[in-house]
């Protein structure tokens, strides 16, 4: 879990669309909480692939 926080940056936010109990905006600690979640409900099989390229701006 450390390797998947050293790829965000402090100020950058994870968001989930949809309206189910993981949905919504994750920054900081919670985007940690989140992926926790996420290897939790998967039983420990959830997989993390970094593109080449990430595009961010004052919009994403």
């Amino acid at each position: 879990m450390a390797a998947l926080t050293e790829l965000f940056a402090d100020d950058a936010a994870w968001h989930m669309p949809g309206g189910g109990s993981l949905s919504g905006t994750k920054q900081g600690r919670m985007r940690s909480s989140f992926f926790g979640e996420l290897m939790t409900r998967s039983e420990g099989s959830l997989v993390v692939v970094t593109p080449d390229d990430v595009v961010g701006g004052d919009s994403h």
